[in-house]
Parts: structure tokens; sequence; C-alpha cells
């Protein structure tokens, strides 16, 4: 009968130390799973940031096209104008010396 008691005890015994790392392994595992959880948001979130970050990258490279475009067009536009200076000031410069040529031309025919 006492073998019986100690047998009976050391059942009990083993069954609380088995319900005490049953109780860790499952705490274990909750922290796990929180553990887990945690990284998915924070991954989450990263991959949100991401999306926003290559939004605002796609939106500036587009800003960034147009704007070259407008600058090739304005640069067009100046290079048009300031040839078209040049040719008028050469146009004017010539109709100069042809009436400054032609004011010669009269002095010389009133002196005469």
């Amino acid at each position: 009968m006492e073998d019986k008691m100690l047998m009976g005890t050391k059942v009990i015994q083993q069954a609380a130390v088995q319900e005490k790392e049953l109780k860790k392994a499952r705490r274990a595992l909750e922290k796990k799973k929180e553990d887990e959880e945690r990284i998915r948001a924070k991954v989450k979130e990263q991959e949100e940031e991401r999306l926003l970050l290559a939004e605002k990258y796609e939106a500036k490279d587009g800003q960034v096209l147009k704007l070259t475009n407008k600058l090739e067009k304005l640069w067009h536009k100046y290079k048009n104008a300031s040839a078209e200076v040049d040719d008028l000031q050469r146009e004017f410069q010539q109709e100069r010396e042809d009436m400054l040529e032609s004011i010669r031309a009269l002095s010389k025919e009133l002196k005469l």
C-alpha cells in the first residue's frame, strides 16, 4: 500500500512538473505569437511606407519630366529669339550703313 502511495505521489509530482512545463510552453508560444504579430504589423507598416515613397517618387519623377520638357521648349524659344535679335541687329546695322552712305552721297552732291 505504501508503494502504491509513493507511486501515486510520484505520478502527482510528475503531473505537476508536466503541467508547469506545459504552462511554460504555452506562455512561450503565446509570446512567440505576439512577437510574430508585432513583426507582421511592422512589416505591413514598412510596406505601406515604401509604397507611399514609391508614389511620391513617381510623382516627382513625372514633375521632373514635365519641367525638363518645358525647359527644353523654353530653351529653343530663347535660341530662336536670340537668333532673331541677332538678325535684326545685323539688318539695322546694314540699314544704318546704307543711310550713312546715302547721306554722304547727298552731301557730296550738294557740295558740287
